[in-house]
C-alpha cells in the first residue's frame, strides 16, 4: 500500500515552489508515494488548483484566514492527518512550516527551504521585521525531523542559524520546457504570441518584487544600445508592476503580459532571459530558460553561478543591480541579430530535471517512513510487553 504524503503549502500560487511541488507530486512512484496537497489560506481564481486535480492528486483547501491559522490551524491539520492515514508531512514555506513545528504529530515532519531567508524577508519587509521572521522560521526549521534545502547557498545560509540541510536541488519538467523545433516553429510561436519577428526578445518571467529588481531592469534596458532593435516583455506580475510601468515611461518595446499559463511557448519564442534577482535559492525561472535554448543574462549571486555552472557559457553572469550594470550586461553578450536557438547541455538537463528531483525526495520520503514505522513497531512492542508484565529493568 503506497504511503501518503502530505504536502503543506500556504495556497497553490504559481510561483518556483509551487513547480517544485508539482514536479515532484507529477513523479511519484504511485505504487509507493501516494501524493496529497493542503492549502492554508483561500485560494485565488488563478492559482494552480485545476491543475494539480487534473493530474489527480488529491487538494485538501482549508480555507483559513491568518488568525484562525495561528489558533485552530494546528488541530485542523491534525485532524486531517488522521482522517487521511498520512506517514509523512512536507512542508513548504513560513506558515507551513511555523503551524506544523508547533503542534505534536504522530508523523515524520519533513521542511524544504526554498530561499536564503534572512536575506529575502529583510529586502521584503524591512532590517528589524525581516531578521525577526527569519529567526522564527529557523527556529521553527530545526523542530523538524528532516530539513531540506534547493541549493547549496540555501543549505549555507540556514547552516548560520543551526538548520542543518540536505540540499536536493530544484528541477523542472524537462516534458514542457525545450527548445523550438525550428527557425520556423519559433516563428510560429511569435506570430501567435504577437511577439515581433525580427526583433530580439528579451524576457523576464520573474515576480516584478523588491527581490527580483524589475525597474532596474526596464530603465537598464532603454538605457542600452540593444533596445534599438529588442523588446523587453515582463510576463509575471507583482508589487512592483506600477513602478516598473512608470519606468518604462509608454515605450512601445517594453511590454507587460502579468501572470501567464503559457511560459515554455514564451521562452521557446525569445532570445535572451533575464534575472537582475539580489537574492534566490535555485531559480526555476533560469532553468526554464536554459531549457528552452535561450541566453541567459543574470547578476552575481550564488545560485546563478550555480545554474552557469552547469550550463556554461549559455548563462552570462554581470556584477552589480544597478540600470548601469543591465545595460552593460545587455550590450555586451546579447546578440545583435536573431540567432540559431542554443542547445543545452543533456548533462546539465539531467542534473535539473523534475524526475531525478522527485526520485532525491522520494528516497527522503521512503527513509523516514520507514524509521517512523519502525519506531511505531518498537513502541507497540514495549506497550504489549508491559501489559504482559514481562518489561526488563
Amino acid at each position: 500500500m503506497p504511503q501518503t504524503v502530505l504536502s503543506i503549502v500556504s495556497t497553490l500560487k504559481r510561483c518556483g515552489p509551487i513547480s517544485v511541488v508539482e514536479g515532484i507530486a507529477r513523479n511519484l512512484n504511485v505504487s509507493k508515494h501516494r501524493a496529497v496537497i493542503a492549502t492554508l489560506f483561500p485560494n485565488r481564481s488563478d492559482s494552480a488548483v485545476k491543475e494539480f486535480r487534473g493530474l489527480g492528486i488529491q487538494v485538501e483547501e482549508m480555507n483559513m484566514s491568518h488568525a484562525a491559522c495561528l489558533t485552530t490551524g494546528r488541530r485542523r491539520l491534525r485532524q486531517l492527518v488522521t482522517a487521511l492515514s498520512v506517514d509523512l508531512i512536507h512542508c513548504h514555506g513560513f506558515w507551513a512550516n511555523l503551524v506544523v513545528a508547533t503542534a505534536s504529530f504522530d508523523v515524520p515532519r519533513l521542511a524544504t527551504i526554498h530561499a536564503q531567508l534572512m536575506n529575502d524577508y529583510q529586502m521584503v519587509h524591512g532590517r528589524v521585521a525581516g531578521a525577526w521572521l527569519g529567526r522564527l522560521e529557523y527556529a521553527a526549521l530545526r523542530r523538524f525531523d528532516r530539513v531540506v534545502a534547493v541549493s547549496e547557498a540555501a543549505a549555507e545560509a540556514a547552516g548560520f542559524h543551526n538548520v542543518q540541510c540536505e540540499v536536493i536541488l530544484n528541477g523542472i519538467d524537462l516534458n514542457r520546457f525545450g527548445t523550438p523545433a525550428g527557425p520556423s516553429h519559433k516563428a510560429e510561436l511569435r506570430k501567435r504570441l504577437i511577439l515581433p519577428g525580427s526583433s530580439i526578445v528579451v524576457l523576464h518571467t520573474g515576480a516584478l518584487n523588491s527581490l527580483k529588481q524589475p525597474v532596474e531592469v526596464v530603465t537598464g534596458f532603454l538605457a542600452s544600445k540593444l533596445s534599438r532593435n529588442a523588446v523587453l516583455v515582463f510576463a509575471g506580475d507583482g508589487p512592483l508592476r506600477q513602478q516598473c510601468e512608470k519606468a518604462a515611461e509608454g515605450a512601445p518595446n517594453v511590454v507587460f503580459l502579468g501572470s501567464r499559463e503559457d511560459i515554455p511557448d514564451l521562452l521557446r519564442a525569445g532570445d535572451v532571459l533575464i534575472s537582475n534577482s539580489r537574492s534566490e535559492g535555485l531559480p526555476m525561472a533560469l532553468l526554464e530558460g536554459c531549457a528552452s535554448g535561450v541566453r541567459i543574462i543574470a547578476s552575481d549571486i550564488a545560485p546563478h553561478r550555480r545554474v552557469r555552472n552547469e550550463f556554461g557559457e549559455q548563462v552570462f553572469i554581470y556584477h552589480g543591480h544597478n540600470p548601469d550594470d543591465v545595460a552593460v550586461a545587455l550590450d555586451a553578450k546579447c546578440p545583435r541579430e536573431l540567432e540559431v536557438t542554443v542547445r543545452p547541455s543533456p548533462k546539465a538537463l539531467a542534473v535539473f530535471s523534475a524526475q531525478r528531483m522527485s526520485r532525491d525526495y522520494q528516497a527522503v520520503y521512503a527513509r523516514y517512513c520507514r524509521d517512523s514505522a519502525r519506531r511505531v513497531c518498537a513502541e507497540n512492542s514495549q506497550v504489549r510487553t508491559v501489559q504482559n508484565g514481562y518489561r526488563r529493568s
